[in-house]
């Protein structure tokens, strides 16, 4: 799932949202995890993760700035930027 705010000085924030599994899945994150890529289940290259809560009793919520939004930034700055052959689209 994916997440977008925009504050009311326009800055904006864009998240992909993980829910765990099931309440005997654990928790999709800990401490420590933020930095850590999250990968879709065909095993694409997702998000980069930063944050983590818990929802109650079992629910926790994992969030990650997705790649494409990191890669389109890391272009916007340096648009000579060697990204060693990868792209990104949203497919």
């Amino acid at each position: 799932m994916e997440a977008y705010t925009c504050t009311d000085l326009g800055l904006e924030s864009r998240d992909d949202v993980v829910y765990n599994y099931s309440k005997n899945s654990g928790d999709f994150s800990d401490h420590g995890d933020s930095g850590s890529l999250i990968f879709t289940g065909d095993g694409d290259g997702l998000a980069i993760l930063h944050s983590g809560m818990p929802r109650g009793r079992h629910n926790h919520v994992t969030y990650g700035t997705p790649l494409w939004w990191v890669i389109k930034q890391i272009l916007d700055k340096y648009p000579s930027a060697e990204l060693y052959g990868i792209t990104y689209t949203l497919d």
